[in-house]
């Protein structure tokens, strides 16, 4: 009985010595797991990202699929510095991204369908051709700094064109744009009114820019 109850105090003494930073993190760290895990495929977090960029306002917001696609998941146009309305394409995948060149979840991947989507214009409904500005990179695992700077390394000369929404950054814009999905349709409900107090007042990591595109903040 004496090591049962040793055990217990142990226990005890290691919750007590939890400090509540430790625990918020942890329980920051149990909803993006379960936010990840909650796209059952790609086409599934394709027509997520597309429902969170209408609800932000976006326009002419088309999922590409087939021969069409050419890089481009996803279409959509936002304003500019001086509101002029610019196209911009997302890349996305529902793996973890690694920086392995050899890998079809690192950068290969991703740097190829960039490199198409910015060397592919679409074809408009009037039969113009348009390019696109910039592409972001969406994921909702968390982006590895080695993935990060070796598809940086790739697409240098698309400096400035090119950001990352990964994991906490895109959770963020789902409890802000679409809290409904977080709370009913990804099953984080748990934990997520004390972890997200206000939106203003949390603690993340910022998105990983290679420059500061505005077109995925609040209008």
């Amino acid at each position: 009985m004496l090591w049962i109850s040793g055990i217990c105090a142990l226990y005890n003494w290691r919750c007590m010595s939890t400090s509540p930073e430790a625990k918020r993190q942890n329980s920051l760290k149990l909803e993006l797991a379960s936010f990840a895990s909650s796209f059952a495929s790609e086409a599934q977090l394709t027509d997520a990202i597309a429902e969170l960029l209408r609800r932000m306002g976006r326009e002419g917001v088309q999922i590409l699929h087939g021969q069409q696609e050419y890089g481009k998941d996803v279409i959509f146009y936002a304003p500019g510095g001086f509101q002029e309305r610019r196209l911009y394409a997302c890349v996305i995948k529902n793996i973890k991204l690694s920086g392995r060149m050899d890998s079809d979840s690192g950068t290969r991947t991703v740097f190829h369908q960039a490199e198409t989507a910015f060397d592919t214009p679409i074809t408009t409904a009037k039969g113009h051709t348009e390019h696109v500005e910039g592409v972001y990179v969406i994921t909702p695992h968390e982006c590895s700094q080695v993935a990060i700077a070796a598809i940086r390394e790739k697409l240098k000369e698309r400096s400035g064109q090119v950001t990352f929404l990964c994991g906490a950054a895109l959770f963020d814009l789902f409890v802000l744009h679409w809290p409904d999905f977080v709370l009913f349709d990804s099953g984080t409900l748990t934990n997520i009114s004390p972890a997200y107090p206000r939106h203003s007042r949390r603690t993340r990591p910022s998105p990983i820019w290679f420059v500061d595109m505005h077109c995925f903040q609040t209008p």
